[in-house]
């Protein structure tokens, strides 16, 4: 057997450990069918499905409850964050204390806390101690949207080649956009970025080397391509061999990117797009050498 080793940066170990478990349990699965035993996946009891379309109707959730493998915690925090949703999403509310809310919802301190925890791995909800102590709204990131979506991604086998397909199609979509809305304080964003870019040598991460695309994302304007987009970047920093290349094949990645990078921005500046589209398709090129 052969064990490999793999050095990635701190942020980024979670979302590469994910990747590993997701691997594992495929060959698990795999295994299990290959001696005719498929993994059991139970379904809500008949008490528990009669609470939980009673959530559901006060609520207006939608969720097929009968889904095997659902369980009561999940759909309670599926029907506390719509909820929220629907609440138009009250910052700093607070929802209730853990007695209270296991009144409300008719559940054991068990299921309200696996719900709990759920609503904080998403960043929907937290639950804050002391006095005035509760269940607060919190407000998303765009990490705890991409992260699962990057997971789901993994799952469905989407590899190299079809992500950077994707990738430029979305990036030449965001190129517009941002042409469509340059102005001078974009102008200065993206120098400073530059500015930024500049300084990386071969230890820069691959997080780093995607700081000029997620600013294009932002310049855009519009939330739905920058999570679009973060939802993508993670699946490369995971698909990339950048973080298994030699000194020296780090260092020509790096000035590469770094080059073609300053090229877009030299054309969105000028107000050139088809310099621009021109730059953006050779760094599919690049990419394509340590993605694919």
């Amino acid at each position: 057997m052969v064990y490999l080793s793999l050095v990635v940066p701190a942020g980024e170990a979670a979302f590469f450990r994910e990747m590993a478990n997701l691997t594992r349990h495929a060959a698990g699965s795999a295994l299990a069918d290959a001696r005719g035993k498929p993994p059991r996946l139970g379904a809500l009891t008949a008490n528990e499905l009669r609470l939980a379309e009673r959530w559901a109707t006060r609520s207006g959730l939608k969720l097929r409850l009968t889904r095997p493998g659902l369980r009561l915690s999940e759909v309670l925090a599926r029907n506390i964050a719509h909820e929220i949703a629907v609440a138009r999403w009250p910052l700093g509310a607070n929802l209730g204390t853990e007695p209270q809310l296991m009144q409300r919802y008719g559940v054991s301190r068990g299921v309200l806390r696996e719900a709990i925890r759920l609503l904080e791995s998403q960043s929907i909800a937290a639950m804050r101690r002391g006095a005035s102590g509760g269940l607060i709204v919190t407000e998303p990131t765009v990490d705890s949207a991409a992260y699962p979506a990057g997971v789901f991604l993994e799952s469905r086998r989407f590899d190299g080649e079809q992500m950077l397909k994707t990738r430029r199609a979305l990036e030449l979509h965001i190129l517009g956009r941002c042409f469509e809305r340059f102005d001078e304080a974009a102008r200065q964003t993206l120098t400073q970025c530059l500015i930024f870019e500049s300084s990386l040598d071969e230890s820069a991460s691959g997080l780093d080397l995607q700081t000029f695309h997620m600013t294009l994302a932002k310049l855009a304007g519009d939330p739905s391509l920058e999570l679009f987009l973060d939802i993508l970047l993670r699946k490369a920093r995971f698909e990339s061999r950048y973080y298994r290349a030699r000194k020296s094949e780090r260092i020509d990645i790096v000035k590469g990117v770094v080059q073609i990078h300053a090229a877009i921005a030299r054309g969105m500046i000028s107000g050139n797009r088809e310099k621009a589209v021109r730059a953006l398709d050779d760094w599919v090129e690049i990419a394509a050498q340590w993605l694919i």
